[in-house]
């Protein structure tokens, strides 16, 4: 029985010791499980944190899309604007030349009708000058420098050649040219503004 206690004995220090262990063991455990609460609950803050940041940065990155996309889309109406524009100023450009090269054969073309009018006018006139010079002189106009007085003066004579109706009508056609040079003047003035 002696051995029996003894033995008893022995068991109940290794019992108590292990007890001892496991107890240190424990409070260890519970230490680092208490220290790695702490640090779970910093990184699940920290976590939600990042979430938080990232849900930002997700709205900021939509946000940012939303608005290249509609300047990608001014940026194209735009370009498309100013090609209209563009292909409405080639064709403005090109109805002026068409209409300054109709406006100056006009011009040419006026200018040469009055200088024909103007040199037919002046043939006319020398014409009516040499058939009145034409007209014989008497032998007392020869002798005394008179003109008989069948020979009209000049005021007559000018006077014959502006009431003649071709003069008239030729005086009709210069004015129509002239207003007609002017009017395309203006037009072609008001083109090259």
């Amino acid at each position: 029985m002696k051995n029996k206690l003894v033995e008893q004995q022995q068991q109940l220090v290794e019992q108590t010791a292990a007890l001892f262990a496991t107890q240190e063991r424990v409070e260890v455990l519970q230490n680092e499980n208490q220290s790695t609460q702490v640090l779970n609950e910093n990184l699940e803050r920290e976590l939600i944190l990042l979430k938080e940041e990232n849900a930002g940065i997700l709205s900021d990155l939509f946000h940012a899309k939303e608005e290249v996309q509609r300047l990608q889309q001014n940026l194209a109406d735009s370009l498309a604007s100013n090609a209209e524009l563009h292909g409405e100023l080639q064709d403005l450009k090109r109805i002026l030349e068409e209409k300054e090269n109709f406006f100056l054969q006009r011009d040419i073309k006026s200018e040469a009708t009055l200088a024909q009018h103007k040199k037919l006018i002046d043939y006319l006139q020398l014409k009516v000058e040499d058939l009145t010079q034409k007209k014989k002189k008497t032998f007392a106009d020869k002798l005394f420098g008179h003109h008989s007085n069948a020979v009209p003066n000049k005021k007559e004579l000018q006077s014959t050649i502006e009431n003649s109706i071709l003069y008239r009508t030729l005086q009709e056609e210069l004015k129509r040219e002239k207003m007609r040079c002017k009017t395309l003047q203006e037009q072609l003035d008001k083109l090259q503004e």
